[in-house]
């Protein structure tokens, strides 16, 4: 199937995606120091660090399992959103972390299930076996499993996404309700 598409075009493919991964890492690393400059919170920090190493981490299984699969999803954008939609809330989940302390922990599983989805996530081209973890494990049969556990990763990603957001909510309802004087 690459075979059909022109050299020029694949090599403006390979130079734009280039130059996304280098954009990427250069933010990455400008939004990791301000993000330690202006943190007030130890764990905030953390998070922040937490955040830009698993960042790293999606990005370079992302270009070592290059395929079609992440050829399609790179082209509708999908790695760049989850990306952004994940280290704004990841920043947001963070501010709220030392009211409730279930918080850190789920924090932290949401952050481990963002990087395990990408690890597993199997790809390949139209020769040879699918690969993944980072293009080292090539396997067929391995590889549907790994495809698997990316995606009850993935689901267990959004289901801890959604159960923060739900214990933000249970957070500003108290605070709101411990700002109303009682008559």
């Amino acid at each position: 199937m690459l075979n059909d598409i022109p050299g020029e075009i694949f090599l403006l493919f390979i130079i734009a995606g280039l130059c996304i991964f280098g954009a990427a890492v250069v933010g990455l690393i400008i939004w990791a120091i301000a993000s330690l400059i202006k943190a007030k919170r130890s764990y905030t920090k953390r998070v922040g660090i937490l955040t830009a190493i698993s960042v790293v981490i999606v990005i370079a299984s992302w270009f070592l399992n290059f395929g079609l699969i992440r050829f399609a999803m790179t082209l509708s954008l999908i790695p760049v959103i989850h990306g952004i939609i994940y280290i704004v809330s990841n920043i947001i989940f963070s501010m709220y972390a030392e009211k409730l302390p279930r918080l850190v922990k789920t924090n932290i599983l949401y952050i481990i299930t963002y990087i395990l989805p990408y690890i597993f996530l199997p790809d390949g081209g139209n020769v040879g076996e699918m690969y993944f973890f980072f293009g080292l494990v090539h396997s067929n049969f391995l590889a549907y499993i790994a495809y698997f556990a990316s995606l009850l990763f993935a689901l267990a990603h959004i289901a801890l996404f959604i159960l923060q957001i739900v214990f933000i909510v249970k957070i500003k309802r108290k605070e709101k309700q411990e700002k109303i004087p009682t008559e």
